[in-house]
């Protein structure tokens, strides 16, 4: 996003310095707007919270929310712009993330399993973002697919941090039940004390949804829910995913939150078979373009393996694959 607006302070602005396009969405104390800046023409998400009807806890909240965005910087996290007060209103200008949220991305598979590359992109951008919101001492809280957004590019933002808390205690506790009863977990359910580790639970939760596209506890009642949720028995995910894959959900709902990874473990173990699986996926598609008799120009850089394949003029055996430290691969080879 270009020309950011005087980042991590309170500002003169109010919203007359706003072309409101359309509602996104309203909350129980919020609405928010995606809106255009009328100096610059730059589109942003404006989060509008009435703050005259909220009792001081409540207010503290929406005050601790633009506390929280101010520190955080990363790049899987929805960026926080400006914020400024008008009207017993206080504003917050945030980024705004063109692909929609996680639940409309799923949801607009109808039913279609999606690519298990692409869900292992979703899920180490998630971890990455939450190993960063931890490393600061800061619970979520309300992880789920409607909190998950994805920019034009198809990267992950988590966002909605209004119910997020800074563990400043010594014993990095927390007591007060929040959050969306999907994503609750057991610890959490019980109204036991609980860390970062429910975090993860979420996490496993929203990785669960992207395998079957259904959440992994459900019933017609939240007590019905609670107690589904308390026992952990959830259906298996479809054979179609790799046994990686399903260990790392049945790792992230786990029952007793000890044995649940953090944020950090996830992304070591998802790495380490990601580096497999590019290796076995790299010689796949250097077979297959032989077999089609395409050449290949392998190059070797600083940054590790490079290969080109000079492609034919159709387009149906288009193949492009650069590796630089991480893995791009663009194929349409059938």
């Amino acid at each position: 996003m270009q020309n950011p607006i005087n980042k991590g302070q309170l500002s003169n602005l109010t919203s007359n310095d706003f072309e409101f396009i359309s509602k996104l969405g309203k909350g129980s104390f919020g609405v928010v707007h995606k809106v255009r800046r009328k100096s610059n023409k730059t589109i942003y998400v404006l989060k509008q919270i009435n703050v005259s009807r909220m009792k001081s806890k409540m207010r503290g909240i929406a005050l601790n929310e633009v506390k929280i965005l101010k520190s955080l910087e990363n790049p899987y996290i929805v960026k926080y712009y400006d914020s400024f007060i008008e009207r017993d209103q206080l504003n917050i200008v945030m980024e705004y993330c063109e692909g929609g949220d996680l639940a409309q991305y799923i949801k607009s598979h109808f039913g279609k399993p999606l690519n298990e590359t692409k869900i292992w992109k979703f899920f180490i951008q998630m971890c990455i973002g939450l190993n960063y919101i931890h490393s600061k001492k800061i619970l979520h809280r309300d992880i789920k697919s409607l909190n998950i957004f994805l920019t034009k590019e198809g990267d992950i933002r988590i966002g909605d941090l209004g119910v997020a808390k800074i563990l400043a205690d010594s014993v990095n506790f927390a007591h007060t039940m929040v959050g969306t009863p999907y994503y609750l977990s057991p610890e959490m359910c019980e109204e036991k004390p609980y860390n970062e580790k429910s975090d993860i639970w979420a996490l496993g939760c929203v990785l669960y949804e992207l395998c079957v596209q259904k959440h992994p506890f459900q019933a017609h009642s939240q007590g019905t829910l609670i107690l589904k949720i308390i026992k952990g028995r959830y259906s298996p995910i479809p054979g179609t995913y790799s046994q990686e894959l399903i260990e790392i959900v049945n790792l992230c709902l786990n029952k007793d939150y000890k044995k649940r990874p953090t944020a950090s473990a996830l992304l070591n173990k998802s790495c380490k078979f990601l580096y497999v699986l590019m290796c076995l996926y790299i010689s796949a598609v250097i077979e297959k373009a032989r077999s089609l008799n395409i050449p290949l120009q392998p190059k070797e850089t600083n940054a590790g393996l490079e290969i080109i394949f000079e492609k034919p003029k159709a387009k149906e055996n288009e193949v492009v694959f650069q590796n630089k430290n991480k893995m791009e691969i663009l194929s349409k080879i059938h």
